[in-house]
């Protein structure tokens, strides 16, 4: 199965498995996995209960192949044409996997005989699988290349994530007094600021807002939570919205650095940018290099129509072939 990518993805597409949920596919996976990639160690490494990463290793290979297991909740149904497969995960990112092992299994072939691959939970919240994989022994080496949808291209650059929690305050009273402190108006107010000096140039977003107890009740307490992408390190920190601040108060919740990726010689021409993150950025400590490619487009991720094309899963699994072959 796993020499043909589009079997594979439908077999893997068919399994549902949002963030929080990835027992059913990581013990499917393990299982086809079994039946047909020889390998010295397969394993399902636990993270949390009820939630492991699978992690495969034949002789000592110098690249490693991983992904993420996880999707996020929307739901788009599986489906396919002669052209394209539809569904959740078809290419963020169980399409990343299908290839993966598709090239493993062709490489192996050509008389590759060392290769490993660690498919992880949790990308799309916090990265706990990634964590927890390169704590385990036999994850280490020269090469890691994480699969993302780059349209088969090699990722030069990939942006940061920054994630903060605005809070405003006020006092909660009955609204027919002529005067009264909104924690709700403060915060609008103060975000309407921050959307406004954006030039969407670091892609910001407030994702969520939530506050207040009933129509008739001032609002005592509000929050917003804010994303954005920055490309320096140094623009991660919450003091760069401090000024345009009138009311609220600001923390950093979470970020993930911006990083540079490796790209081979043969394809840094047609290398790219991307303005999104990944787990990535935590393999740099154990990978001497981390490189990013994968079949897909981010214009159909986390997306009721997500989907991905059956030409780029054959192209992609030829390049990765290929790479294995070469490294």
């Amino acid at each position: 199965m796993f020499e043909n990518p589009a079997l594979a993805l439908e077999a893997l597409i068919n399994i549902p498995s949002p963030t929080g949920e990835e027992a059913e596919i990581a013990h499917a996976l393990q299982n086809l996995i079994a039946k047909e990639i020889p390998l010295d160690l397969l394993e399902l490494q636990e993270v949390e209960k009820y939630r492991w990463n699978v992690i495969g290793i034949r002789g000592n290979p110098e690249i490693f192949f991983s992904s993420h297991l996880d999707t996020v909740p929307v739901t788009a149904l599986f489906h396919s044409t002669p052209e394209t497969i539809y569904g959740t995960g078809a290419c963020d990112a169980k399409g990343q996997i299908a290839v993966q092992l598709a090239a493993i299994a062709q490489a192996r072939k050509k008389g590759v005989a060392d290769y490993g691959f660690f498919f992880v939970v949790g990308e799309e919240v916090n990265s706990v699988g990634a964590k927890h994989a390169i704590r385990h022994p036999a994850i280490k080496g020269k090469i890691v290349l994480n699969g993302e949808p780059t349209g088969n291209r090699f990722v030069s650059r990939s942006r940061g994530f920054a994630h903060y929690l605005l809070t405003a305050k006020g006092q909660s009273v009955h609204t027919s007094l002529d005067r009264f402190d909104s924690a709700i108006h403060a915060l609008i107010s103060d975000a309407d600021r921050i959307l406004e000096a954006d030039d969407r140039h670091d892609h910001l977003n407030i994702g969520r807002i939530r506050g207040g107890t009933a129509a008739n009740v001032v609002a005592d307490y509000a929050e917003a939570h804010l994303s954005f992408r920055p490309l320096a390190e140094n623009d991660i920190s919450p003091d760069r919205f401090k000024g345009l601040l009138q009311h609220c108060e600001i923390r950093l919740f979470d970020s993930i650095k911006p990083m540079e990726l490796f790209v081979p010689e043969q394809h840094q021409d047609r290398s790219i940018e991307v303005s999104y993150s990944s787990d990535a950025v935590h393999y740099a400590s154990v990978f001497e290099r981390v490189m990013m490619f994968g079949p897909g487009s981010m214009e159909y991720a986390h997306s009721p129509n997500e989907q991905i094309l059956k030409r780029e899963l054959l192209e992609a699994t030829e390049q990765l072939s290929a790479l294995l072959c070469h490294v």
